[in-house]
């Protein structure tokens, strides 16, 4: 039986899969964001590896092909993969690639919105991007954005500057907030406060 690794990540979390060749998905695994720009590479490796650990069974012995769409180092990623069992291919795919695979075909435009946001053109010799600049230059539309934006409306609100909204009692149940400035330390002390911030 021959074993494969497909692996999804960017800024909020990194997702994979084992599946055999039959397709039968044997293990996921899931870990937080990759994004250097956001968090620690060290925090990003060791997190690579629990993955791998997380993902790999003990039972097989070599992963025939990863396939990687991994904003950031994907090499870090492989290396992990390696620690745990020998791979005998590695591929590479951006992220316009992949969303244009996930719907059937090679070209095209795609626009996505996840944490952040960015649009691609994909044709025969010529790709382009346009966004991706994270969440302090850019990612409009994104989730990121979109929570700021509804954190803002609910402080604005509560302060008086803004129309009422039911956004503040909705987002102190779910944080489980005994008072509104205590979203303040919420997203200080949280070490991904971008991932918190877009489930806003």
């Amino acid at each position: 039986m021959k074993y494969y690794i497909a692996a999804d990540g960017g800024g909020t979390k990194l997702q994979a899969v084992l599946y055999d060749e039959t397709l039968h998905v044997i293990n996921t695994a899931r870990v937080s964001g990759v994004n250097s720009n956001f968090k620690p590479v060290e925090r990003i490796a060791a997190e690579m590896h629990h993955l791998a650990a997380e993902l790999i069974p003990e039972d097989i012995d070599v992963i025939e092909n990863v396939t990687l769409s991994v904003v950031g180092d994907g090499e870090m990623l492989l290396d992990a993969l390696k620690s745990r069992r020998p791979v005998r291919n590695c591929c590479y795919y951006g992220e316009g690639e992949v969303a244009l695979a996930a719907a059937g075909v090679l070209y095209g435009v795609v626009a996505q919105a996840g944490t952040g946001s960015d649009a691609f053109l994909v044709q025969p010799g010529f790709r382009d991007a346009v966004g991706g600049w994270g969440a302090v230059l850019g990612d409009e539309g994104g989730g990121y954005d979109l929570g700021i934006r509804t954190l803002k409306a609910a402080i604005y609100a509560y302060d008086g500057r803004g129309p009422k909204t039911i956004l503040l009692e909705m987002l102190m149940e779910k944080w489980n907030l005994s008072r509104p400035w205590d979203m303040i330390e919420r997203l200080v002390r949280n070490p991904d406060s971008r991932e918190l911030a877009a489930s806003a």
